[in-house]
């Protein structure tokens, strides 16, 4: 799926509560999403990362199928 995958690179940093700073960082995110970027997606109302189902607001809507995982 990633055909750059040599060219990204995995940054972290420990935290002592991790779901507080993903909600933090996934708001950051959909607050960041140019409106013009926004109106493309299959659900504009949760612009999340494309890898990351739930966020704040809740579940977003992808139209993958057979997409089960929580968590």
């Amino acid at each position: 799926m990633l055909s750059i995958l040599d060219g990204l690179y995995v940054h972290w940093a420990k935290t002592e509560n991790p779901e507080l700073v993903e909600m933090v960082m996934l708001t950051a995110f959909g607050e960041s999403v140019a409106d013009q970027a926004r109106s493309r997606l299959f659900d504009p109302a949760h612009p999340l990362p494309f890898a990351n189902l739930e966020g704040p607001g809740g579940r977003k809507q992808h139209g993958i199928q057979g997409v089960t995982g929580h968590g």
